[in-house]
């Protein structure tokens, strides 16, 4: 390793300059790192899922649903978006067990992530121009510019770094056609696949290839030229790779085509045409994309500069230029054409490039917020053109080859990062709320009898039971039961229902979606006389049941249903009733949801609307509710393990390189 590291640093005062930038890095977001400042935008349901996804996998349960949001929804779509096989999320289980708060665990697994990518942008650098001094450049311009603060506010660390290291891997393969290249790739291409919607990803890798084809076609071909051969001399690696791509791509596939009718996602969807769930309406520059970003704090003026604003240090800028006025080789060209190509796409409707891609490209169906490209694309590759014109500048004159030239730089580009960083840093909201899965979000929380009292008086004092009018809806994602539910219902009878976990009623009576009156609705949520059932079996007559007074609310003080287990994906009751009775789990009813009782496999009904019921029989009983399918899990257990084990195969393919140069 020893070897490695001089081979990439110049001297052993870079190495110990560069350790000393990253902890000055460090002491400039601490107060991000402490938990003192908040989150801010999608890195918050970021964490929170983390968090969940974690927490559950730390007891053994691979998290499918969450009952938690929106009454109880599938959690594939979260899961999706963190890229919950990702290795490196093992690190803050360790970090956990250690001793650390999980935030405290994340917020180091961010750091060192970070700076894994930051270091792959500097190997890349150091690749492709094949001068260290730009290497060092680039990583610290891309340490103190918005690409840093972006972190506590955004994903797109978790895109970037498999991007940036599958690009590493592709060079190093053209050079060494050996089994860490190329497993290096696939690796990479795997997290890609399984990181949120991968369509970003994939959108910077054609384009890239686009460029590769106009610029460095030899290149390519050498390139397509080498796996080619590689797949002739390794032939059962290949295969294995291939089955491994396969694999990351299923849990995708299956996800778009479960939720098709089982999910929704009102706000997203809200505006397309097209039927699918995961649809979004064609973008406009009204609606955001690049043009929506203030390009005012590029040059930065430090009072209104939030954590997230576009900034790049000025020396970027003047490198940029420099270049413009030497003569330019294909690389500017390359980074030009790219440069372009993805920011005249980020521009939505304001040219014919998009329009006809989302058209015609099916997945730009399924993408917004394109000012990712910025962050994930356009950014690094103007970093990269500004150290290309360095490199060219360097050749001209003896003196800016000297460390001290390269020093003075690097010191400038600091300098105006500190002030930056720290004028968006007191902009930051201090943390005056809790996030999401804090306490005892994971325990299956029945009220006392003298809570249960109170909330049986707060439902029949409601004033209003029904909405007057149907509400539009401000569910981001859930069941389109609950969905409907909450646009027909009042939120306060709503949400004092929900505080209900348990009810038994003594009468269930069919109900037609399409004809339900307020009449029904109200013996259901209010008076808690009779359980609303949708049939699925017609020949089962519910209505025949026998008659009785209120619903019994299940406390934690009840005898005739208590809780065995509960977790994610699952509840075990233990009943013991004088009579049958029809029992409503107030979670979000799915068709996924199966109910056994004693071990048999019995009816699960969709009841008052949008949770889940089935009736109990007389005596001692176990009840067990349980989402999802075996090969769900299966499949998860699967591609979990096939992350990991080639993760492990490539530290050791990586230690035998260290060792014996091979």
């Amino acid at each position: 390793m020893i070897k490695f590291l001089k081979n990439i640093f110049s001297s052993k005062h870079t190495l110990i300059l560069f350790f000393l930038i990253i902890s000055l890095w460090i002491f400039l977001f601490s107060d991000f790192f402490s938990g003192h400042l908040r989150l801010i935008g999608d890195a918050i349901p970021y964490y929170e899922n983390t968090k969940f996804y974690l927490d559950q996998l730390g007891r053994g349960v691979m998290p499918l649903w969450d009952h938690t949001r929106n009454g109880g929804a599938p959690y594939e779509f979260f899961l999706r978006r963190i890229g919950e096989f990702n290795p490196f999320y093992f690190f803050i289980i360790i970090l956990s067990k250690l001793g650390l708060s999980f935030y405290h665990a994340y917020a180091t697994f961010l750091t060192i992530y970070y700076m894994l990518g930051v270091f792959g942008f500097y190997c890349v650098i150091n690749k492709i121009l094949k001068n260290q001094d730009a290497a060092l450049l680039g990583a610290v311009t891309l340490m103190f510019s918005c690409f840093s603060a972006i972190l506590f506010r955004s994903f797109i660390v978790l895109v970037f770094n498999p991007l940036i290291w599958f690009l590493y891997f592709a060079i190093c393969f053209c050079d060494s056609r050996n089994r860490r290249n190329f497993m290096g790739m696939v690796f990479c291409l795997m997290l890609l696949l399984t990181t949120y919607i991968p369509f970003y990803a994939l959108t910077i890798l054609i384009i890239f290839a686009l460029c590769c084809a106009v610029f460095y076609r030899e290149q390519l071909l050498i390139f397509l030229r080498s796996v080619y051969d590689f797949a002739g001399r390794e032939r059962m690696i290949v295969i294995v790779g291939m089955v491994l791509l396969f694999l990351s791509v299923l849990p995708g596939l299956t996800f778009f085509a479960d939720i098709n009718g089982a999910v929704v996602l009102p706000d997203r969807h809200e505006g397309s045409m097209d039927t699918h769930p995961l649809s979004v309406v064609q973008q406009t520059v009204a609606l955001g994309g690049t043009p929506a970003l203030s390009f005012a704090y590029i040059l930065p003026d430090l009072k209104g500069l939030r954590v997230g604003d576009i900034y790049l240090p000025v020396i970027t800028f003047l490198l940029f230029a420099g270049g413009l006025f030497l003569k330019t080789g294909r690389r500017f060209c390359f980074g030009l054409m790219f440069l372009f190509i993805l920011y005249w796409l980020s521009l939505y409707d304001a040219t014919p490039i998009y329009p006809f891609l989302y058209k015609y490209g099916f997945f730009f169906k399924y993408i917004r917020n394109f000012q990712f490209f910025l962050w994930i694309g356009i950014i690094p590759i103007f970093i990269f053109m500004a150290l290309d014109s360095f490199c060219r500048i360097q050749r001209m004159k003896e003196m800016f080859q000297r460390k001290a030239f390269v020093y003075v730089l690097v010191f400038c580009i600091i300098l105006q990062g500190v002030f930056v960083i720290r004028a968006m840093v007191v902009k930051a909201s201090q943390k005056v709320s809790s996030y999401r899965y804090e306490d005892n979000y994971a325990d299956l929380l029945l009220p006392d009898t003298k809570t249960a009292q109170v909330i049986g008086e707060e439902l029949k004092a409601a004033e209003h039971i029904v909405r007057t009018e149907r509400s539009l809806s401000n569910m981001y994602i859930g069941t389109p039961w609950m969905n409907d539910l909450g646009q027909r219902l009042d939120p306060n009878v709503l949400q004092t229902y929900q505080q209900i976990k348990l009810l038994l009623y003594d009468q269930a009576q069919y109900f037609d979606p399409a004809s339900i009156s307020e009449k029904d609705i109200k013996a259901a949520f209010i008076d808690l006389d009779k359980a609303l059932v949708e049939l699925r079996e017609a020949e089962k007559n519910v209505a025949d049941s026998s008659s009785g007074g209120a619903a019994q609310i299940i406390t934690k003080e009840s005898t005739e249903v208590m809780p065995s287990r509960f977790n994610a994906n699952e509840l075990v009751l233990k009943t013991n009733l004088n009579k049958s009775k029809f029992l409503v789990y107030n979670d979000s009813f799915h068709p996924d949801w199966n109910v056994e009782i004693d071990g048999k496999a019995e009816t699960i009904y969709r009841a008052n609307l949008a949770f889940k019921g089935v009736w109990l029989p007389a005596g001692e009983h176990i009840v067990r509710f349980h989402y999802g399918k075996r090969w769900q899990y299966l499949l998860k257990v699967i591609v979990l393990a096939a992350f990991t084990g080639l993760f492990m195969y490539l530290i050791y393919l990586q230690i035998r390189i260290w060792r014996y140069g091979r």
